[in-house]
């Protein structure tokens, strides 16, 4: 097993209920529960589902989707069964709210902020809270305007690191490097770009400048994986290093499809077939 499988565990958190894919529930579990027979199965993560689809015969692990509006008008959701949440900021003030999921769910929580808007206080109460919670970036979209540019992601990022805050990311990352949607109409980021980016703020490797140039200007060529380490652009990471960052930090990333990442890095070979 080399580093690429390191880096790989866990990583894709299935959400085929969602754009573009927009499945059903029942074909989006079943493609879960044939997934985990997959010879990369250890590629997959959780299954991403609302939480409405989440009180009975789901697979597991789940995590589910919550808006924090409705949490506020209608308490949260007494039979929900997840592994973990996400969920946005409802659009009153936020303090109380954290101590509602806190009190309400065991499991993870992960909060999503608006990345357009101000978010400093929000992780640092965050990163006062236990160590369940983390953060989640949306990194993308079906529209272009929903997609941040590489500096508000490396700002985003950054500000998680230096909290030492969980994060996993959602939208847009189905592709291990920066390409044209021309469904989209726009470029989007890469998985590889937006993982090891993440790796250089953790790490204390690079500054936001750095992060940038990973995030928009990396291709293929410029991410190496060996048995005992990898390296983004001149910056190496050890196996141990990639192990701690994957199952500690950068966690997973949501998408609509758990076959398109592996095709890609199958196609450059970066993975076996």
């Amino acid at each position: 097993m080399g580093t690429i499988d390191v880096f790989m565990r866990r990583i894709i958190d299935y959400a085929g209920m969602f754009p573009p894919a927009n499945l059903s529930f029942e074909e989006a579990a079943t493609n879960f529960r044939q997934y985990r027979s997959h010879p990369h199965a250890d590629f997959i993560g959780a299954f991403v589902a609302p939480a409405i689809n989440l009180s009975g015969e789901a697979p597991s692990p789940a995590s589910a989707l919550l808006h924090g509006d409705d949490i506020v008008k209608r308490g949260f959701p007494a039979f929900l069964i997840a592994d973990s949440i996400e969920v946005d900021l409802p659009a009153k003030p936020w303090n109380e709210f954290l101590t509602t999921l806190e009190e309400s769910f065991g499991g993870r929580i992960f909060v999503e902020p608006n990345w357009r808007e101000p978010y400093g206080d929000l992780l640092d109460a965050l990163a006062r809270k236990p160590s369940r919670f983390g953060v989640k970036l949306r990194t993308g979209g079906v529209t272009p305007q929903a997609i941040p540019p590489a500096s508000a992601i490396a700002d985003f990022v950054l500000a998680a690191a230096g909290r030492r805050l969980p994060l996993k990311a959602t939208a847009g990352l189905h592709v291990p490097v920066p390409n044209q949607d021309p469904a989209v109409g726009a470029r989007m980021h890469g998985f590889l770009n937006f993982f090891c980016a993440g790796f250089l703020a953790y790490m204390e490797r690079g500054d936001r400048k750095a992060l940038v140039h990973v995030l928009d200007d990396f291709t293929y060529d410029d991410f190496q994986f060996h048995d005992e380490s990898m390296s983004c652009g001149g910056v190496a990471f050890s196996r141990s290093e990639v192990e701690e960052l994957r199952s500690r930090w950068l966690l997973s990333f949501g998408s609509c499809s758990f076959l398109e990442p592996i095709e890609h890095l199958e196609r450059h070979g970066l993975i076996l077939t």
